[in-house]
């Protein structure tokens, strides 16, 4: 069992904390999501498998591309037992995820490493992939109080790229 298991499209998932679950810490499905600010750490409690990882990006063979299109930022998610079984701090199950932006994580000090992509390709934004209705989500975002000082500064620094 996840954390946290979200479907819904255009959701914001902030400042959450997520622990020693048996599967993934977070497990997103809805396309066009914020995930910011989250903490997610020593996952895969039982499981040791590669669901279980600090946040999961789905996708779902009936709903296309399940978590396209969403953007996640600033989010810590790590392994401090010995053995690890978080399997990786970033992780995408399924074929056809797309558009997908990870800026200003630290997925670090998983058992079998950082993050790992279900499809090939940058993750970092580039190339002007953010669209504009994400990037006007993130805009208003960046002016209010729902996340910490650092987290925004994160936002702004990739929204004046």
């Amino acid at each position: 069992v996840s954390g946290l298991e979200l479907w819904a499209p255009n959701s914001v998932v902030a400042n959450n904390r997520s622990h020693d679950n048996d599967a993934a810490g977070m497990s997103m499905g809805g396309n066009n999501c914020i995930v910011i600010g989250n903490r997610c750490w020593d996952n895969a409690q039982l499981t040791g498998s590669l669901r279980g990882s600090g946040i999961v990006a789905r996708a779902h063979p009936r709903r296309t591309n399940a978590a396209s299109g969403s953007v996640f930022v600033a989010n810590t998610c790590y392994d401090t037992r010995s053995p690890m079984t978080q399997a990786y701090g970033y992780n995408e199950i399924g074929a056809g995820l797309r558009d997908i932006i990870l800026v200003g994580n630290d997925f670090g000090r998983n058992r079998l490493g950082a993050t790992h992509f279900s499809e090939r390709g940058d993750r970092d934004g580039s190339g002007g992939r953010i669209s504009p209705t994400m990037r006007k989500r993130l805009e208003e975002l960046s002016h209010s109080s729902v996340v910490s000082g650092e987290v925004l500064a994160v936002v702004r620094t990739f929204l004046s790229w």
